[in-house]
């Protein structure tokens, strides 16, 4: 042992604790141990001597003890996880590392324990955490949509109305007026209307489809991919394999706007010619595929924090517990695919 070894081990934080290892491969009796290892185990020194690590850290269980042992002879050291008993009846939680040694003829090995209560806490404090945050991203999401559905339900029942009925008023006028000059006044200002209505249209249909509200999620996929091939002359070809009744508008809504932004995304990035868009629904889940014959995506632009599409993607399969993922293809091109539990 190297001179003064107790007072390094009496400083240290963590447990620890020394035992022998015998011939026949098995943990003899304690020989040390610092002040932090009574305290932890609450037990007295003589305590502590008269046991071994067969019954503090593996509770007799010679098959775990053996797996151990094996470990440390053969890479000597092994780190494993465990729970022992304290003398309050506490259930601690410990991560203990081992590791073997060999002096003045003795097979030694130093169990170094630490505490995994802070450690566990923290995780379940965590994973309340997230909970939390997912159902306030949920409710932001939801707020969002019903914002965005209010406005355009308001721009197409009043500023759409408003706009129809003044271009009545104006082809009414431009009929009834004799002078040339005003006809083409008044034949300018009708078709400003007219480009103003088709603004509002797009504005309302971009917020919120009313086809997605009225008929649901697949009409809504064909519309939209009807609307994005016109756009882009990039064909598209729609597999569906179910009718994806469980639903609800949520799922629903989640699925449409990434739909919309891995379109986006073809459009933009891929020099595609071809998307292909299947959407099918078992039990468990339903599972959205965009596949494009473009020129793919690099690993850097999956996790490069620009990739605000992507990001947004995941956020909204992630906040309804779904899996996002995106990646290229073998013969090149992009896959995204996503897939929403059904509860």
């Amino acid at each position: 042992m190297i001179k003064n070894y107790k007072i390094i081990l009496e400083n240290l934080p963590d447990a620890v604790l020394i035992a022998t290892l015998g011939y026949g491969q098995t943990f003899g009796k304690f020989i040390d141990f610092n002040k932090t290892a009574s305290i932890l185990l609450e037990l007295e020194d003589y305590e502590i001597l008269s046991k071994n690590p067969l019954e503090i850290f593996f509770h007799n269980s010679e098959n775990k003890a053996v797996e151990v042992i094996k470990e440390l002879v053969s890479k000597e050291y092994a780190i494993f996880q465990t729970e022992i008993k304290s003398k309050s009846n506490n259930i601690i939680p410990l991560e203990v590392s081992s590791r073997l040694i060999y002096e003045a003829g003795l097979s030694l090995v130093i169990f170094v324990a630490r505490s995994l209560i802070v450690r566990k806490k923290l995780e379940i404090d965590l994973k309340v955490m997230s909970e939390k945050l997912r159902r306030l991203a949920l409710r932001l999401q939801t707020i969002r949509e019903e914002e965005r559905k209010t406005i355009a339900r308001e721009l197409h029942d009043e500023l759409g109305q408003n706009l129809t009925v003044l271009k009545i008023q104006l082809s009414l006028l431009q009929k009834n007026s004799e002078e040339n000059k005003i006809k083409e006044k008044l034949n300018n200002l009708i078709s400003i209307c007219e480009t103003t209505i088709k603004t509002v249209q797009e504005i309302t249909s971009k917020l919120r489809p009313d086809i997605l509200d009225e008929l649901g999620l697949i009409p809504a996929i064909e519309w939209q991919l009807k609307k994005f091939s016109q756009a882009t002359n990039i064909e598209y070809e729609f597999e569906i394999n179910s009718n994806c009744t469980k639903l609800n508008p949520d799922h629903s809504i989640a699925l449409f706007r990434i739909l919309q932004e891995a379109l986006t995304n073809v459009a933009r990035h891929s020099n595609a010619s071809k998307v292909k868009v299947s959407i099918e629904e078992n039990d468990k889940e339903c599972i959205l595929k965009i596949l494009d014959n473009g020129k793919g995506i690099t690993l850097h632009q999956i996790e490069s924090p620009n990739s605000i599409g992507i990001l947004g993607m995941k956020e909204r399969a992630t906040v309804l517990g779904g899996e996002f993922m995106i990646k290229s293809t073998m013969n090149s091109g992009t896959l995204v695919c996503v897939k929403i539990p059904i509860k």
